[in-house]
């Protein structure tokens, strides 16, 4: 229980850090340095492990996937989501990032043909209309209608399921491991 609630905790305040540091810096440059230290140290585990190194002719053959992957999961929603919370607050940008399951279950029945049975159907419609009455706002005039980052922070988080959803079906393939 102590390990969720830390969890919880460090995710948490991984939002209000990179809030505090977009006051500084561009959201671009935030994520250019994150990625960048984030490559060089999955270089270096890279090379100091050699169990895990990939052949060259599988990463030549699925180029194209892994290209889409990188873009879709990485680069694309990270600098829409250092966006986002750079013009909402922070639990606006963790109440948006809780819609995530609901985007996963209708990408998974495209993408991956799994089934949504009824009780799914039933939980994502009352998840998304619970979602509808949080973001009701009583000072705006349209109450539904969502501000740029708001619409913004939605169309990344369906942008990194798809990646993810492209991920899963080229580890189906056996040729990377998770």
């Amino acid at each position: 229980m102590f390990f969720t609630l830390l969890t919880f905790a460090l995710l948490a305040s991984a939002i209000s850090a990179n809030k505090i540091l977009l006051y500084s810096m561009t959201p671009t440059l935030l994520v250019g340095i994150r990625m960048f230290s984030a490559g060089l140290i999955l270089l270096l585990y890279t090379f100091t492990n050699p169990q895990i190194r990939i052949s060259w002719n599988n990463i030549k053959k699925n180029l194209s996937s892994l290209i889409i992957i990188t873009l879709t999961t990485t680069f694309i929603p990270s600098i829409l989501k250092a966006y986002s919370l750079k013009n909402i607050s922070s639990s606006k940008m963790a109440f948006f990032g809780a819609l995530d399951p609901f985007i996963t279950a209708v990408f998974a029945y495209f993408m991956l043909n799994e089934k949504l049975n009824y009780k799914k159907i039933v939980g994502i419609f009352i998840g998304l209309l619970g979602s509808l009455i949080l973001n009701y706002d009583n000072t705006k005039l349209n109450h539904f209608l969502l501000s740029r980052p708001e619409l913004v922070i939605i169309i990344s988080i369906t942008i990194t399921r798809f990646g993810w959803m492209t991920a899963q079906k080229l580890l189906k393939k056996n040729i990377y491991q998770p």
